[in-house]
């Protein structure tokens, strides 16, 4: 959470380096780095997100497997065939 006040920081600092006398590369190279940091905090939330989707769908696929597993033979349930 920390890397993320830092990136709103560093990107309010963006903004204002272009309306300040600095010159152009310099506000660029900042825009690019708070993009970087931005990403670099954003990759584990993202990898959360997937390991929960990821643990909820094997614990649906074990009640599946066991169901598909039954040994169970067709019996009709009408006497017409």
């Amino acid at each position: 959470m920390l890397r993320i006040w830092e990136t709103s920081v560093t990107s309010y600092s963006c903004t204002h380096s272009f309306s300040s006398t600095s010159s152009r590369a310099a506000g660029i190279r900042t825009r690019l780095d708070a993009l970087a940091r931005f990403l670099d905090s954003a990759i584990p939330l993202m990898c959360w997100v997937g390991d929960v989707f990821y643990r909820s769908n094997l614990r649906n696929m074990d009640p599946l497997r066991e169901h598909l597993d039954k040994d169970v033979r067709f019996q009709p349930t009408s006497s017409v065939l």
